[in-house]
């Protein structure tokens, strides 16, 4: 009897250590800072360490401004910054508290992918602004994922894919300038060949593209517009895209202004804007940070030869993406990728090269 009494209160002993050890793990796993970033109006579930008995949970936020939390440890994020969202919560009669650091910000998942073909793509190594659809098809090819194009109206209010009307444009794409005339309407623009060979592109194409390829986005350049001219320029690009938000939520649209912003979004609120800093507004660019970070704008553009780190700093510190172009420079492109631009728009420049 006294064996079986001995060997019993051994295996007590071991069940009893045993519980100590799982409490102290998980009071251990409870002091953990978890870390989870969301972009503005995402939401998320969370979930405590698996354990059992947990009881009385409360969840907090430190600053619902920036991340709300509900009863169920549903988290929204509300605007840019940084909070600790927490869970209180008992296993018996002892408490414990489970913590995340959240960071809200405007820079989603597809903003990793570094390069942006621009205008479809160069062709040749040395054809620029083209627009065309080989330059696409080449893109695709080289494993682009961020596509930039010029989407502009024709004389007869049809959407295509040009750099514009303006003589500079006309020559870079090697196409006669008629100045009394300079505006085309869509037949004749879809009857041109780019450098005498290469074929344009409306928007539809761009919808249908996207249709068969899910994983691309796009980045849709206005050029600078009034708040009118931006405002019947997105009513055609939203009647293109027959109201699709699944094909809409894939378009970064660029904004060149202020009042070209609101003209956009007085007609339709995009998941993801780029603001455009001009070299001659350069010098603003800490106020136009602040109403940037106010808008939730996703991405600050700005040229190549403006960009300083301090400005990739208080770019990436107000929780956007920073694009730069048009870089096709190799050794340039890494140095600025290295220093914190997110985005290259680029001519020529592919994966292959950055390796």
């Amino acid at each position: 009897m006294k064996k079986i009494a001995s060997l019993l209160l051994i295996c007590i002993l071991i069940i009893l250590q045993i519980s100590i050890i799982n409490v102290k793990t998980l009071a251990i796993e409870s002091k953990a800072q978890n870390k989870l970033s969301l972009i503005v109006e995402e939401v998320s579930q969370l979930q405590l360490p698996k354990a059992k008995r947990i009881c009385n949970e409360k969840w907090s936020s430190a600053n619902s401004k920036i991340a709300a939390v509900n009863k169920n440890g549903q988290v929204t994020a509300v605007s840019i910054g940084k909070t600790d969202v927490t869970c209180s919560y008992k296993i018996g009669n002892k408490d414990y508290k489970y913590n995340w650091s959240v960071t809200v910000n405007n820079v989603p998942e597809p903003f990793k992918y570094k390069l942006v073909a621009h205008a479809l793509g160069g062709l040749e190594n040395k054809y620029t602004y083209s627009n065309a659809l080989e330059g696409l098809e080449q893109s695709t090819k080289n494993g682009y994922k961020f596509i930039e194009t010029d989407i502009i109206l024709t004389a007869d209010d049809r959407l295509v894919c040009s750099h514009g009307w303006s003589k500079f444009s006309y020559t870079q794409t090697g196409v006669p300038y008629n100045a009394e005339n300079p505006i085309m309407t869509y037949d004749q623009f879809m009857n041109t060949k780019i450098q005498g060979k290469y074929t344009t592109v409306d928007a539809s194409t761009i919808v249908e593209y996207m249709k068969e390829h899910k994983d691309v986005y796009f980045n849709l350049d206005l050029r600078i517009l009034d708040r009118e001219t931006a405002i019947e320029t997105t009513e055609k690009i939203v009647q293109a895209f027959n109201s699709d938000k699944e094909l809409l939520d894939r378009v970064l649209i660029q904004a060149g202004s202020k009042e070209m912003y609101e003209g956009i979004n007085s007609v339709y609120h995009f998941k993801y804007y780029e603001y455009f800093v001009e070299s001659d507004k350069i010098k603003d660019i800490p106020s136009i940070i602040k109403w940037c970070k106010s808008k939730h704008i996703a991405v600050v553009s700005i040229f190549e030869g403006d960009i300083t780190n301090k400005m990739i700093k208080e770019v990436k510190q107000n929780g956007m993406c920073v694009l730069t172009h048009t870089v096709d420079d190799v050794n340039a492109a890494q140095k600025l990728l290295k220093s914190g631009v997110d985005l290259i728009c680029t001519n020529f420049i592919t994966y292959a090269d950055l390796k």
